[in-house]
């Protein structure tokens, strides 16, 4: 039969053994860390190109897509090539303000509004990009095609 202070004196001796080994791994990995250096800085060098398009859109060159309830105004652009559209970064906004005092949202954009019975309604506009093609997108809210009231101006950018 062991006696209490033999059992108390082998579990301080576990203990003690764990700690030195715990201090010795963490000791060991501290010095073989010291003086190297396993990342490798890269630095590339970017000159970003940058191109800014303006186009008014007439409210009357909209085009109603009864199936999908929603305008749109498609063109070509060949500014917006392969390399662009893979590889650049493209940005698009909505000029809201005047030309004295110009305010650009961007795109995605929804505005609202109420009609003069006070019912709220709402007009969402965004983009689509492809290669070479570019449509902007009026989504009018469920009270469907009321028209565009007014001419958009759209501004776009690319970043390469």
């Amino acid at each position: 039969m062991t006696n209490f202070a033999e059992i108390f004196k082998k579990k301080n001796m576990r203990k003690k053994n764990l700690i030195i080994a715990l201090v010795g791994m963490v000791s060991l990995l501290c010095v073989s860390c010291e003086g190297d250096t396993y990342v490798t800085e890269v630095t590339n060098e970017v000159d970003p190109f940058t191109e800014q398009h303006t186009f008014i859109v007439d409210k009357d060159d909209w085009v109603w897509n009864a199936e999908k309830s929603l305008y749109t105004f498609g063109f070509e652009m060949e500014e917006l090539t392969d390399y662009i559209f893979d590889s650049g970064v493209k940005l698009a906004y909505m000029s809201l303000g005047t030309e004295n005092a110009p305010v650009y949202s961007p795109l995605p954009f929804s505005d609202f509004f109420k009609d003069e019975k006070g019912n709220p309604w709402e007009e969402h506009f965004t983009i689509e990009w492809k290669p070479r093609w570019v449509t902007f997108v009026m989504k009018p809210s469920d009270s469907g095609a009321k028209g565009i009231s007014f001419d958009s101006t759209f501004i776009i950018q690319f970043l390469y």
